[in-house]
């Protein structure tokens, strides 16, 4: 991609002053080119997106490259819409971002999804059209700052993730127990599985579908999310 250039989706290529618009038919085409974008980083990646990083039909690979961006050093700060942390998938892989070092914030408002590169480059892309995506690459020095400076002031007015606790916990009163008996019953799984009523087998079952609900990897992870979770929505609670 040359200096100056813009890359967006669409079947047509139109040529402007400066400027070119080349065909991303693909959404994989999207992700390659963010990731291509973000290579050149070497201080900061700021990004706002209106559904976060897991209301897409591929959440992993975003959520990866965010934490691919943390293991290089890179200052990362992703302003995203305060309903998305809602949802307890989108909000434990939020977290552990955060945990990983990135800075996040709650927007009151819907977002267009942005990156900022070093405030040099940036990337305004759809990545919850279903069918095919679009992406505008920009390298304007103006453009970019006019963008940085929107998304800076939105930043300044969002809430952090750490301070927001008016969070519903959106699971079944069957997933609630079995999380439950995770955080605060003593003793093997097969005491855990007696309580239930069912066998160890099926009880590491759900607790895999669980785990899949939650958007987390380990049990320590799901006993922080429900800890997390606990003080507003009671785990106990019939």
């Amino acid at each position: 991609m040359r200096e100056g250039s813009i890359i967006a989706g669409g079947r047509q290529k139109v040529w402007l002053p400066c400027h070119s618009i080349d065909a991303l038919p693909q959404r994989e085409d999207v992700y390659d080119h963010i990731e291509e974008l973000s290579l050149h980083a070497r201080s900061e990646v700021f990004g706002a997106a209106s559904l976060g990083l897991q209301h897409t039909s591929n959440p992993e690979r975003r959520y990866d490259m965010a934490r691919g961006w943390l293991r290089r050093g890179l200052t990362v700060k992703l302003l995203v819409y305060k309903k998305a942390a809602r949802d307890s998938r989108a909000y434990a892989r939020l977290q552990r971002l955060r945990r990983d070092g990135a800075q996040i914030r709650l927007s009151h408002y819907a977002l267009d999804n942005l990156l900022i590169c070093d405030r040099r480059q940036a990337a305004v892309f759809h990545s919850d059209t279903g069918m095919g995506a679009e992406a505008v690459l920009v390298s304007e020095p103006h453009i970019v700052s006019a963008m940085d400076m929107l998304l800076q002031q939105a930043w300044a007015t969002a809430d952090d993730l750490d301070d927001y606790i008016a969070r519903p916990l959106e699971l079944s009163k069957e997933d609630q127990h079995l999380l439950t008996l995770l955080v605060d019953q003593q003793g093997k799984d097969s005491a855990r599985a007696r309580a239930l009523g069912v066998s160890l087998r099926t009880f590491h079952r759900r607790v895999a579908a669980l785990y899949e609900r939650l958007g987390v990897a380990t049990r320590p992870e799901a006993v922080l999310v429900a800890q997390q979770y606990r003080q507003n929505s009671p785990l106990n609670s019939d």
